[in-house]
């Protein structure tokens, strides 16, 4: 077996991992590349031929893990491509959206002409996005799928947001052998267990991730893989920030993804609202496919924790609790409302979206605060402003940075050091083989250096981008 690690190899964005097993081909994640332009310009020049793969197997729905799809079918991608069930929905949100945003971006260019091309053409379109879903269907958990005679695979809960998922592949290793079912890593049957993004154990809303025994090799996330998250101050680190700019008559900004990241902030708020923590002010979520996420998370409660004495996550994101707006005239009024109140808008890393706007309109005031509750990647704007740039480029327009930034790690919905090395303490019996992905080089080192030393594991691999190994 081969494997060519096409993206999310030290660096945290653009997952494609090509799986190369005797007659198949697959792709394991199909992801977006973000953050700085030398990666963005990968989304471009694809390293593969789509035509040429069997199959696309999907670990979830971020857009850096399912966002160049369209650009593949572009391409003449025609395979199956498969999900869990309760992604199926999220992914075509996540898609057409992605692809008016693509478009909105080439019309923008054509008209201002601020492009070095003569003719902008968007990556993808709604075309596309039409029809790479008719390729997709969705598998039911812990159930194995056969890929071919000699490949099969499952997809068991990640906890990362709702559907996402870890992939184990059963594969058998010799070729004279390729009727195997492939439930168990014995003989000449193995099987590799891809992590995706793995959530952490103690998230409010999601059930945990399950562990994915009997593994021979793990290729494995480690977005946190130096870092612990103080998961227990969240909620009330959340308040004291929130008053901080209430009490001063500011406006509270806060970018979030649009999948998972903004109804957990639904539900922390309506907790601290009942609680009496914080001010009953306006809660707005700016953005349709936040409002339409939402609802298809009401729609899969059964995926969803339901603790005796918690916040139960249905209530939570019932709309008479928060204000959700729709139309590109209604956030335009928000931008420039006067008031204080609180605006959840993505996208969480300021690569796009209706959150620049609010920026734009509110980074110069000085009793405003901008809140970060997630992950931002080298490059991106997100994290330019935890690092306490001076001004900002927002539409071609440098804003001063007057308003409070400030972040809070314990909201985010990856493992840390801590977990992931918990998730793969409990595997038995533990790998023979990592492979680390998905994580900037300083992270993905630290993680190395905890695993080599606490559990034993001595093949540890981290690939660089367009990097093959030989299982």
């Amino acid at each position: 077996m081969k494997l060519s690690f096409l993206g999310a190899a030290q660096t945290v964005t653009g997952s494609q991992t090509l799986l190369e097993h005797y007659d198949q081909t697959i792709l394991i994640d199909c992801g977006l590349f973000q953050g700085p332009k030398p990666l963005r310009n990968l989304n471009w020049d694809l390293q593969i031929d789509p035509k040429k793969l069997n199959f696309i197997l999907i670990t979830h729905v971020h857009l850096d893990h399912c966002g160049l799809l369209p650009r593949f079918y572009a391409h003449g991608l025609r395979c199956p491509i498969y999900i869990s069930k309760p992604s199926l929905k999220l992914l075509a949100i996540t898609l057409y959206d992605s692809a008016h945003l693509q478009e909105e971006d080439a019309k923008y260019a054509q008209e201002t002409r601020y492009s070095h091309h003569e003719n902008p053409l968007p990556l993808y379109t709604k075309e596309d996005v039409d029809g790479v879903l008719k390729l997709v269907q969705g598998i039911e958990w812990q159930t194995w799928l056969p890929l071919g005679k000699s490949l099969s695979a499952q997809f068991l809960r990640a906890g990362h947001i709702l559907g996402a998922a870890s992939l184990q592949i059963s594969y058998e290793c010799s070729q004279s052998k390729l009727e195997g079912k492939g439930e168990t890593d014995s003989g000449d049957r193995k099987i590799l267990t891809f992590s995706g993004d793995i959530g952490h154990f103690n998230n409010p809303l999601l059930k945990g991730p399950e562990i994915p025994h009997n593994s021979s090799t793990v290729i494995m996330e480690t977005t946190y893989g130096g870092r612990c998250l103080p998961r227990s101050q969240a909620l009330e680190e959340l308040a004291l920030f929130t008053n901080l700019i209430l009490k001063r008559s500011g406006v509270l900004l806060i970018p979030a993804f649009a999948i998972g990241r903004t109804q957990e902030l639904l539900w922390a708020f309506k907790k601290l609202f009942d609680e009496n923590k914080i001010p009953k002010v306006p809660l707005y979520v700016d953005g349709p496919m936040s409002n339409k996420v939402t609802a298809v998370y009401k729609q899969n409660i059964d995926e969803t924790k339901n603790f005796t004495g918690m916040l139960p996550l249905a209530e939570a994101l019932e709309s008479h609790h928060w204000l959700p707006t729709e139309t590109p005239e209604s956030s335009h009024r928000l931008c420039i409302k006067e008031g204080s109140f609180i605006v959840i808008s993505s996208s969480g890393m300021l690569q796009g979206g209706r959150i620049l706007h609010h920026l734009k309109y509110r980074l110069q005031d000085p009793r405003n605060g901008v809140l970060f509750t997630g992950y931002q990647a080298q490059g991106t704007k997100g994290r330019l402003l935890q690092q306490g740039i001076p001004s900002l480029r927002l539409h071609h327009q440098e804003i001063e940075v007057k308003a409070t930034i400030h972040s809070i790690q314990g909201f985010s919905a990856h493992a840390d050091c801590v977990e992931l090395l918990a998730w793969l303490r409990e595997m038995r019996p533990l790998p023979s083989t990592l492979i680390l992905n998905h994580g900037e080089l300083e992270g993905m080192e630290a993680f190395n250096y905890s695993v080599s030393h606490s559990l034993g594991i001595k093949k540890i691999l981290m690939p660089k981008i367009g990097e093959t190994i030989t299982l």
